[in-house]
């Protein structure tokens, strides 16, 4: 792992680096058992935020936090002792309000370091898909998981670039980037600017009209699909290759 860091560190200018652990399990020794898992993923961010620390300081260093449980409060004191040697931590799968509401703000007030998530639900395609293809989406929703995230205390966020050349994800990401500029305004009036700049119009109609209606319909269309309350990227269903094939010719 120090070899790694060094070169990268050393090869590219980069401005920090993105922890994350382990994203498909731990080891299952009985040695490491005793470890509960969330202390096991902090005990090896530390290690390596610290060598980054004392050999390239002044860089970024962030966790994300899979394998991580944010829900438990049994788990506060390896957060907060992870909080004290990285600048932000992300909770991938916002969890932190799995079983309590309130319990996100209670860690957030006990944390060192900043805290966020990846801004509320995403949604992701399959690589074949025609970029065109679908329209989800997701403004009011990230905006508000932005908004609920940033009167909690987060102050983080590792947001998801989007495939630009798909209308929904456009004008999801414009109004995203509102939103993390800005998360005490309505997300209407985010919606309202970003159809503005993005579209070149000011006619009231077309800004507060068709372009609020679809993205309030499609929200209702995302909700019916994947839930009120989503906890990860939502990712379109995968066709197979012969459907794909179908799908070409029939245009």
């Amino acid at each position: 792992m120090r070899k790694v860091i060094d070169f990268a560190m050393a090869r590219f200018p980069v401005d920090g680096a993105s922890l994350q652990s382990a994203d498909q399990g731990r080891c299952p020794c009985q040695e490491c058992r005793r470890w509960s898992d969330t202390e096991y993923h902090a005990r090896l961010d530390i290690r390596v935020s610290e060598y980054i620390r004392a050999h390239w300081p002044g860089k970024t260093v962030t966790v994300s936090g899979w394998g991580m449980r944010f829900d438990d409060p049994k788990n506060l004191p390896p957060l907060v002792e992870l909080s004290r040697n990285i600048d932000y931590l992300i909770d991938v799968r916002d969890s932190t309000r799995g079983h309590d509401a309130s319990w996100r703000k209670t860690l957030i007030r006990q944390l060192v370091c900043s805290f966020g998530t990846l801004g509320g639900p995403q949604v992701e395609p399959p690589q074949h898909l025609t970029r065109d293809r679908w329209f989800l989406p997701i403004v009011r929703r990230s905006s508000e998981h932005v908004s609920e995230l940033y009167r909690d205390g987060g102050r983080a966020c590792e947001y998801f670039f989007h495939i630009l050349n798909n209308p929904g994800d456009e004008i999801s990401f414009w109004v995203a980037g509102k939103a993390l500029s800005d998360p005490e305004t309505d997300w209407h009036k985010h919606l309202s600017s970003s159809v503005e700049e993005l579209y070149g119009t000011t006619h009231r109609s077309t800004v507060d009209g068709p372009a609020l209606s679809a993205c309030i319909s499609q929200r209702d269309d995302f909700d019916r699909t994947f839930g009120r309350r989503p906890r990860r990227t939502a990712y379109l269903h995968h066709e197979t290759p012969d459907h794909r094939t179908a799908t070409a010719i029939s245009g």
